[in-house]
């Protein structure tokens, strides 16, 4: 397991090759939101190599809102099962071994993948999970999760053959929506 902390490396290593990444968003229901999730993807510094998105069975406009992007975008319809379910219907259709999970409610910083391709490159593609820092809104009082929980690592970038013990903290540092 690979953390990223906010530092931020000078240059990747030349002789290891950035990972393509495929990015799955699972939806239900978020007209209103997974514009705002798909606008942070396409704001990364660092391009996917494809972009799934999973739409749940969604009732309201979430469809037509996904067809706006259609040239940027692959969308899959299934009967509602769930996000789980979702989000392992698009890992089945990724094309990537990387996969970086984020929910239609939420946004990446501009850098996200960038950095947690720069921990693949650092790590050599070591840890089968890699996860990063997550800044909170104003309402969950703002700054870093993993500050709020006391979680730290040494370093821009931290390798554990073990992360048993960061998995099983009581306050969780670990956010699917920040992992790949």
């Amino acid at each position: 397991m690979t953390v990223q902390t906010t530092e931020k490396r000078a240059t990747p290593q030349a002789e290891i090759e950035r990972p393509a990444i495929s990015v799955v968003i699972p939806t239900y229901n978020r007209a209103g939101l997974v514009g705002r999730a798909l606008a942070s993807v396409f704001a990364q510094t660092v391009q996917p190599a494809e972009i799934i998105v999973v739409d749940d069975g969604s009732t309201d406009d979430t469809v037509a809102v996904l067809g706006q992007y259609a040239d940027r975008i692959r969308v899959i319809r299934q009967r509602n099962s769930g996000g789980a379910a979702a989000r392992n219907r698009g890992v089945e259709l990724a094309g990537c071994r990387w996969v970086a999970f984020l929910d239609s409610d939420d946004v990446w910083l501009d850098d996200h993948l960038e950095r947690l391709g720069d921990a693949v490159v650092t790590t050599d593609g070591r840890a089968s999970f890699y996860f990063r820092d997550v800044a909170r809104d104003d309402e969950e009082g703002g700054g870093s999760l993993w500050g709020s929980r006391g979680f730290a690592i040494d370093g821009a970038c931290e390798l554990a053959a073990d992360a048993s013990e960061w998995a099983l903290l009581a306050l969780q540092p670990m956010m699917l929506q920040a992992a790949m």
